[in-house]
């Protein structure tokens, strides 16, 4: 079951989204509706794991650079939606177990697999 604040996120972003941006989604068809699955996307904005999120039924899991949670505020905000540190020069183990958990227990994990953003898609 989706939680109350998750919901409301996901709409307020789907419509913001749409009313500021031309936002669209295409092969929704092809996300399980149970199930563990991974979606690798490219990363181009700060607004890509919202955006994602936003078009999918199901809560998410996000996989994020541990740099981003140095901000106490922030990293209470990302937290809440599901969003867990990878260490990016190096083996991560706890990382890689904490994906793995996530994908095990049926969840939705959203990695960029550049691990950085790109400005043309490339």
């Amino acid at each position: 079951m989706t939680r109350w604040w998750w919901w409301l996120a996901r709409h307020a972003v789907r419509l913001g989204g749409s009313l500021f941006w031309d936002l669209r989604a295409s092969g929704l068809e092809n996300i399980p509706r149970t199930g563990g699955c991974l979606l690798a996307a490219n990363h181009q904005s700060y607004l890509d794991p919202p955006f994602v999120a936003a078009f999918l039924e199901r809560e998410m899991h996000f996989m994020a650079r541990r740099s981003l949670f140095r901000n106490p505020a922030f990293r209470a905000l990302i937290v809440r939606f599901n969003t867990f540190a990878i260490e990016r020069d190096r083996a991560d183990v706890k990382g890689v177990r904490s994906a793995i958990e996530r994908l095990e227990a049926g969840g939705i994990l959203l990695v960029f697999p550049e691990g950085t953003r790109t400005r043309d898609g490339t």
